[in-house]
């Protein structure tokens, strides 16, 4: 797929970064599916190569020049979700020391009580699952500001992610590092790495970065464009929008608001899919507002390849319900098919 002039692959996998008087500095990318036969080498004139990959930077630093040290710490953060009847207000909860010195929020977040997150220094390969520890930690913490205490039965989901930190020699724990961004520029292979971070700050690791390939490039820096673009399906978006899906094609007030928050203006290109097909109109699973039609969306126009990329990180259902999720599956399975 090619967006704004940037050729964007999905599901590739980074094998080696071939360096020469000729070619420069190219990555090798071959694809991560059996059925596709994918190879995507680089040309002769790319003269830049970013390394954006979180947690994971070390492992392409290395591949480039196999003698840096390496310099990330994982930290895995696990978040669990909650029906939002056992915290019935809009306002977030932000608990700023814990006994162990961590910190601690809940936050209402598309229609559940997001929890979060705990801290836990792990290996680079470890498996990133929700654990009944963290469970057991999270609800131990929240139980104290709730007026109904809630077990682990009440938990419809959850996640866990690493955070790619940047060691620092003078701290033990993952949770005294900063989540400061950092730019590295390999003497040897010249590969620009961005470690370090939080989503907070992309823009600003974004402007970073370009600003450092522009650098390597011999390119005058120019102004970013970073920090006043505005997100695809965003231009031209307003609060009431959604009255607009209501009155052109007929829907759901509720599938309104959710097609509109979650796709801004793009909600149209989604809705027109159903215009040939009236079951695209339909509900994946009854009492959740995203409909099938999301599907062939997400796998023609967002690069979804699986079950997975569609349930949790195109519609995000399976982080609003692990049994919904489960449930659509099939479903989803068989759109895509």
């Amino acid at each position: 797929m090619i967006f704004k002039g940037v050729t964007l692959l999905s599901h590739n996998q980074y094998v080696y970064l071939l360096v020469s008087s000729h070619t420069r500095r190219c990555p090798f990318l071959s694809s991560s599916q059996p059925w596709t036969s994918v190879r995507v080498r680089c040309s002769n004139l790319n003269k830049v190569v970013v390394n954006a990959t979180g947690p994971v930077s070390d492992t392409l630093r290395q591949m480039a020049t196999p003698s840096v040290p390496k310099r990330m710490r994982h930290s895995k953060g696990a978040h669990i979700l909650l029906p939002l009847e056992v915290f019935p207000t809009k306002d977030a909860l932000l608990i700023p020391k814990t006994e162990d010195g961590r910190v601690l929020s809940a936050v209402p977040w598309g229609g559940r009580l997001l929890v979060g997150t705990t801290d836990e220094e792990i290996d680079a390969d470890a498996e990133l699952v929700v654990t009944d520890k963290d469970i057991e930690y999270l609800l131990r913490h929240i139980n104290h500001y709730l007026t109904r205490p809630v077990t682990p039965a009440d938990v419809v989901s959850g996640f866990a992610g690493a955070r790619p930190l940047i060691a620092s020699g003078d701290q033990d724990s993952t949770k005294e590092l900063a989540r400061d961004d950092e730019i590295e520029i390999d003497d040897e292979s010249h590969l620009i790495s961005i470690m370090g971070g939080k989503w907070t700050t992309h823009r600003a690791m974004a402007e970073d970065s370009i600003n450092a390939v522009q650098e390597a490039a011999g390119i005058a820096r120019t102004e970013s464009l970073t920090r006043n673009h505005v997100l695809y399906g965003g231009e031209g978006f307003t609060d009431n929008y959604w009255k607009r899906l209501v009155r052109q094609f007929h829907i759901s007030d509720e599938t309104a608001h959710h097609l509109s928050c979650k796709f801004g203006i793009a909600a149209e290109s989604i809705l027109r899919l159903t215009a040939d097909n009236a079951e695209l109109a339909e509900p994946m699973v009854a009492g959740y507002p995203a409909i099938k039609a999301e599907v062939i969306y997400a796998v023609r126009q967002e690069m979804a390849v699986t079950i997975e990329d569609v349930l949790a990180r195109r519609i995000g259902l399976q982080m609003y319900s692990w049994r919904d999720a489960i449930d659509a599956a099939p479903v989803v399975g068989w759109l895509m098919a």
